[in-house]
């Protein structure tokens, strides 16, 4: 089993072309969330190639989502993909697209304050008596 003796923890921050979990401290639970849906989005990239071209390459799937991520309709998608030698089925590029564009983790919203609403009555009541 796993000890741990420091409060540092380590989290897998991302793989990028190294392929290494990376060291760090604990991270914002947004940001653990978009790694972890990212990571599920790579898999099943890599998954659709696997399916249609017998090629499970976790670099080859990051690659098809920036390209999607750049090109956001079918024609642009496949211009961008025939340019850099992939010769996919429309259907292939399709499922990709769609794919990508519903599982992408959303941006990161702005760093504005959100907008604080005062409290109601009840509200100040739960916070006073939780139950």
């Amino acid at each position: 089993a796993c000890k741990e003796r420091n409060p540092e923890v380590f989290l897998l921050l991302g793989f990028g072309r190294t392929g290494r979990i990376l060291r760090g401290t604990m991270a914002d639970p947004t940001e653990e969330l978009a790694t972890l849906e990212y990571l599920s989005l790579v898999s099943k990239v890599c998954t659709e190639l696997d399916n249609h071209l017998g090629i499970n390459d976790k670099d080859l799937a990051e690659f098809v989502i920036s390209l999607a991520e750049r090109n956001t309709n079918f024609d642009t998608f496949k211009t961008a993909l025939v340019k850099n030698g992939a010769e996919f089925t429309d259907s292939l590029v399709s499922n990709l697209l769609r794919l990508i564009q519903t599982m992408r983790p959303p941006a990161k919203a702005s760093t504005s304050k959100d907008i604080i609403k005062p409290k109601t009555e009840k509200d100040k009541l739960k916070d006073l008596f939780p139950a």
